[in-house]
């Protein structure tokens, strides 16, 4: 049959088309109660549902997490949900997945909801140093898992800013008067390294849950690769800085703009001590200037409408002024990297 449309930030439709796509598996599925939307996701359509039915599995009762994914994004959606069954049989804290399919025309999978909030609220409060190091540990911890036949690609550096920078660069028309794409293009072949391990890609607050009792799980694996280890801490500590402008009042803003050198100092000593690694300073540099020039790409692409807007919380945060403060803090990472 032909996949009807579908606008994914509707929660009547969404509940429609998703006991529709389930009719197949598990006849008689249907949603029960509304849909409930979470708004701080930014690389897919996210809801919270609760599903009943004589035949669907006892797994699938309860609260589950709907992922719906762009059109056209089918592999993707294979992809991350074979590594996320691969890294529960490993025992990282992750959600595997029920069931993969169609939403209307968009690819999506069904997830079990994990418990916990986002560490981003956790690290507003009195526990915002032990999270922190709890986070670091969960990183190292990782970074140790066996790669043998994980569905996750190779990347090099020079991969990542061909492919996703490349992209990204290619999609906006915003001038960098700060010269930092050329750098970047011109100093990535020397960022090689056979030092590869398991990196999420995403690594920060609002993807990863704190539990009541203190347990950390992760989601969204949608940037994950077998990468530099860098990269992936390079990108967490990026986004420490960006930190205040997801808070959710003007006293936190102010809090974690203060707290953003002390987050990233924490992070980085917490994960070190859990790796039993030392990181090399420069490189650590060198990557968190490519994922906050990433982040100053993701700015243009919104303003240009090049990308689809969802109507996160998260970037409906971003101040005017974001841009220029990003591009600022790439010429001095860049200093910082030594290149």
């Amino acid at each position: 049959r032909e996949l009807m449309a579908l606008d994914p930030q509707s929660s009547r439709a969404v509940a429609d088309a998703l006991g529709e796509g389930l009719q197949t598996v598990w006849p008689g599925v249907a949603v029960v109660g509304e849909p409930q939307c979470a708004s701080e996701a930014t690389s897919t359509w996210v809801w919270f549902v609760t599903l009943e039915g004589e035949q669907l599995p006892e797994q699938c009762r309860g609260p589950q997490v709907l992922r719906i994914f762009r059109l056209g994004q089918e592999a993707q959606v294979a992809r991350e949900g074979q590594l996320c069954d691969q890294l529960a049989a490993r025992g990282v804290p992750v959600a595997v997945t029920h069931w993969q399919g169609f939403v209307g025309a968009h690819p999506a999978q069904l997830q079990p909801r994990l418990p916990g909030i986002p560490a981003m609220r956790a690290i507003q409060g009195t526990r915002l140093r032990r999270v922190i190091g709890d986070m670091a540990h969960l990183q190292a911890s990782l970074h140790n898992v066996s790669t043998s036949e994980l569905a996750a690609a190779h990347q090099t550096a020079a991969d990542y800013v061909r492919g996703d920078l490349g992209r990204r660069r290619a999609s906006t028309t915003v001038p960098d008067p700060s010269g930092t794409w050329e750098w970047i293009c011109r100093t990535a072949p020397s960022m090689a390294t056979d030092d590869m391990v398991l990196c999420h890609g995403d690594f920060h607050p609002l993807n990863v849950l704190v539990d009541t009792n203190g347990s950390l799980s992760l989601v969204d694996w949608t940037d994950s690769c077998i990468a530099d280890r860098h990269h992936d801490v390079g990108r967490t500590t990026a986004l420490y800085r960006l930190a205040s402008v997801m808070a959710d009042s003007a006293a936190q803003r102010v809090a974690l703009r203060g707290l953003r050198r002390w987050l990233i100092r924490w992070h980085v000593q917490g994960y070190e001590a859990s790796a039993g690694v030392v990181l090399d300073r420069r490189r650590l540099a060198w990557w968190q200037t490519v994922h906050t020039f990433r982040s100053w790409l993701q700015l243009g692409e919104l303003a240009e409408g090049t990308v689809i807007d969802q109507g996160s919380t998260t970037t409906a945060r971003v101040p005017d002024s974001l841009g220029a403060t990003l591009l600022a803090d790439c010429v001095t990472l860049r200093t910082a990297s030594g290149r």
